[in-house]
């Protein structure tokens, strides 16, 4: 029960924002960057079971959380130029972990993406290359041209349920400036 406090604690203090950003230079040095060699498969610890077992009954709340925080973002960025916004048919309806936006200017990219960082927000590039230069999948470097202007071009945005709408507001006054 001790372990699931404190981990529930840290869990608090990573998803405020303001304290996350003091410390993101450093937590930073601590995220993988690589794909993994292997991925294997084992059970959670009783921490991580107890854990989702709290969350899941305010799960379909936090999806719904994440669902507006995305499309007040694609609202607020609609009209920007020199970005490419996911386009969401009508009859489906997305659960975001993050929001991916592509930047026609990779240079404009890592600038937001620092500008972000420095701000307090985490971003993520995700993919660095193509899947298939990343691992062995058959393909040449020249086959999969979209996926490559992908890898290059994303940067996905924060939307967890704990951001308010101010913090929302800053994430569309960096990136519009």
């Amino acid at each position: 029960k001790q372990t699931l406090a404190i981990q529930l604690g840290m869990y608090l203090i990573a998803t405020n924002t303001y304290i996350y950003g003091m410390f993101s230079g450093f937590i930073r040095n601590f995220k993988e960057n690589t794909p993994p060699e292997e991925i294997t498969v084992g059970l959670l610890s009783r921490a991580q079971a107890e854990l989702g077992l709290r969350l899941y009954p305010r799960s379909q709340e936090n999806f719904s959380a994440r669902r507006h925080n995305a499309a007040f973002l694609l609202q607020g960025l609609a009209q920007v130029k020199g970005i490419r916004l996911p386009k969401i048919p009508p009859d489906v309806d997305p659960v975001f972990n993050r929001l991916p936006i592509l930047f026609e200017d990779v240079e404009r990219l890592k600038l937001k993406q620092k500008d972000l960082w420095n701000t307090g927000f985490e971003t993520s590039r995700m993919y660095l290359a193509p899947l298939g230069q990343m691992f062995d999948l058959g393909t040449e470097l020249g086959d999969l041209p979209n996926a490559k202007y992908v890898a290059e071009h994303l940067l996905t945005l924060p939307v967890y349920p704990a951001l308010k709408e101010k913090q929302l507001q800053k994430i569309l006054e960096v990136i519009r400036r």
